[in-house]
């Protein structure tokens, strides 16, 4: 575990990405470190390794403290794939019965109906 850390940490993409890739399609949640280095990721520059620590974080390991992270950082996310992905990962967290159904419905509604959004982001929303 102590290797997936440092990776998780390094200022190298690709050591991030690896960890990532390594964790991915993990159904175990692994320990603390290792969420909390992940959930920090959802934060970071690169939009990929952003995606891919929703993957984790909030579709395979379901894990709740992510739910208000990703209603905070939602209205900021400007890449579309992590939007998409975000969508689907709050679906997943209410589905698990992590978060608030209402918050999610008010925010899929605003997406579905404006016209000027990516039309898979809004076939996201809408699923």
């Amino acid at each position: 575990m102590h290797k997936l850390i440092e990776k998780l940490t390094s200022s190298r993409r690709a050591d991030i990405m690896d960890a990532l890739y390594e964790l991915g399609g993990e159904q175990n949640r692994p320990d603390s470190n290792v969420i909390d280095a992940v959930i920090s990721l959802i934060n970071h520059r690169d939009a990929d390794i952003r995606e891919q620590a929703v993957i984790s974080a909030a579709i395979h390991w379901r894990h709740s403290d992510v739910f208000e992270i990703l209603i905070d950082y939602f209205s900021k996310e400007k890449d579309q794939s992590v939007l998409t992905t975000m969508c689907a990962a709050l679906g997943s967290l209410v589905k698990s019965g992590h978060g608030s159904i209402n918050t999610v419905n008010t925010l899929l509604a605003h997406i579905i109906l404006d016209k000027q959004i990516d039309p898979e982001l809004r076939g996201t929303a809408y699923l």
